[in-house]
């Protein structure tokens, strides 16, 4: 039995991970060093006895953290082909680690004897969502500091460089217009620098940025200058990765018709360059998007296509995202059994790999299926919702925790324990009104018009239990 480690990326719009064991990590080092002379080099140990002992998976986990810190604090490295690949970050321009830590497993799915996750990208972009550190603790002083002497200095590109870091740190915070505002200087610096990779990084954060603030119109054109600067330094895995941003942000801007030419000019480029990763994403946009404009049959077949190459690629948690989605439809249209059996393969890959974000969402789609069913375990979805409420909490996705919240509720009011029910609908409430999300967009402020009719729905189902307390309060024989 050996252990691996869980490289967990979370992006603005899932999460995805990688499993590697420590040779692959030799493998990465000994390929980086061949190509870049000055590359950091992994430390290794001649221990061979003991090396599942949590002590020792803590003390390298960590080394393999800052292995990657420094790895990623050099933009070279960070954008080479190399370590794309090692991260499944395809198109990615500008990637970086940060450590959350992992649940352990060994790759024969026997838990490992300690933590052996390296850690969560937190990042603005498609790919990864905030750089070499954790933007959410970001030292601004330091960073603003840092940007004086380069400006004194008239170096241009690592000005751009700390804009870009001072612009995903206010981002990360919530302040969008600020952040906006430094990743357009760092963009202004970067075309300043003979380095083109420097202004694509740059491009990419702003238009990722425009996203998440709404302002997918503006997203559009520096994501499709973006593609035009990956066009002519002759990165097509940078050119499709932009382009694919660009049709997430069509689609999310209402306009999935022109969103799916673009996904379908971008599986194109996929296919050509032979990334069977960056094709198997696509398809799985692909095929969301149809769903969702009711599209049923082709949006599960380009699911089912997604699924297939991941099962070649044996991309664990890219399979379970498949699975999970596809169960969802299945639940939609009723086929009941089918959407039970991949909800649960699903929850099975997730607990595999160390995927606590995927456990919760598998767990939550597993209750509202037996909720679902006329004749369902109330008590088993109780249980699962609960379960997937306690992993939202750790995760400290708050969306997830409100729509536990709302699950459980539903199924109290089924049994009729309307008080406990009136409780659990309350706390949705507040989660929705109040909570952020990871990228600091209010919940009501990522979607406003359906996080109206979505307070509405639950104001008038609390409302109901309510009425029911007081009804069994005056008639307690009722």
């Amino acid at each position: 039995m050996y252990t691996t480690y869980v490289v967990h990326v979370k992006t603005a719009f899932h999460v995805r991970g990688v499993t590697r064991r420590f040779s692959d990590f030799v493998t990465l080092d000994r390929q980086l060093r061949a190509k870049f002379p000055s590359a950091p080099e992994l430390k290794r140990t001649s221990r061979i006895i003991g090396t599942l002992s949590p002590g020792f998976v803590q003390e390298r986990r960590q080394q393999l953290q800052e292995y990657l810190d420094l790895l990623l604090a050099d933009h070279q490295l960070a954008a080479s082909a190399t370590t794309r690949a090692f991260l499944a970050l395809h198109g990615c321009t500008d990637i970086g680690i940060v450590d959350e830590g992992s649940e352990p497993r060994s790759e024969d799915g026997a838990e490992g004897e300690g933590v052996a996750g390296v850690g969560a990208g937190q990042v603005l972009e498609e790919r990864a969502k905030g750089h070499l550190w954790d933007a959410a603790s970001a030292d601004l002083a330091e960073l603003q500091a840092t940007l004086s002497k380069c400006k004194s200095a008239k170096d241009a590109p690592i000005e751009a460089m700390c804009l870009n870091k001072i612009g995903l740190a206010y981002c990360e915070r919530g302040e969008h217009q600020l952040g906006i505002k430094h990743l357009s200087q760092a963009v202004a610096s970067a075309r300043l620098c003979p380095n083109r990779r420097a202004l694509l990084a740059c491009l990419w954060s702003l238009g990722c940025a425009h996203c998440q603030a709404g302002g997918r119109k503006a997203a559009t054109e520096v994501l499709t200058e973006s593609v035009s600067v990956a066009q002519r330094i002759g990165d097509a895995s940078a050119e499709a990765g932009s382009l694919r941003m660009v049709g997430l942000a069509q689609a999310a801007d209402g306009d999935i018709a022109s969103g799916l030419i673009t996904c379908q000019e971008v599986r194109g480029l996929y296919v050509s360059a032979g990334d069977l990763y960056g094709e198997a994403a696509t398809l799985f946009t692909m095929g969301v998007m149809r769903y969702e404009a009711g599209m049923t049959v082709e949006g599960v077949a380009d699911m089912e296509s997604s699924l297939r190459l991941r099962r070649v690629l044996k991309d664990k948690v890219g399979i379970a995202e498949v699975l999970n989605r596809l169960g969802l439809a299945l639940v939609d249209i009723g086929y009941h059994l089918q959407a039970l059996d991949y909800l649960e393969r699903a929850l099975a890959l997730c607990q595999e790999v160390g995927d606590l974000i995927g456990q919760a969402h598998s767990l939550r789609l597993l209750a509202y299926l037996h909720f679902a069913q006329v004749d369902g375990d109330r008590k088993l979805s109780l249980e699962l919702f609960k379960k997937s409420l306690s992993l939202s909490k750790r995760n400290r996705d708050v969306l997830g925790q409100a729509m536990c919240h709302e699950g459980v509720a539903d199924v109290l009011a089924d049994i009729e324990d309307f008080k406990l029910s009136a409780h659990h609908y309350l706390e949705a409430m507040s989660l929705r009104e109040k909570g952020l999300l990871p990228n600091g967009v209010s919940l009501a402020g990522q979607d406003p018009q359906g996080h109206v009719r979505h307070m509405s729905l639950i104001r008038s189902k609390t409302q109901r239990v309510q009425q029911k307390v007081r009804i069994y309060t005056l008639n307690p024989k009722r």
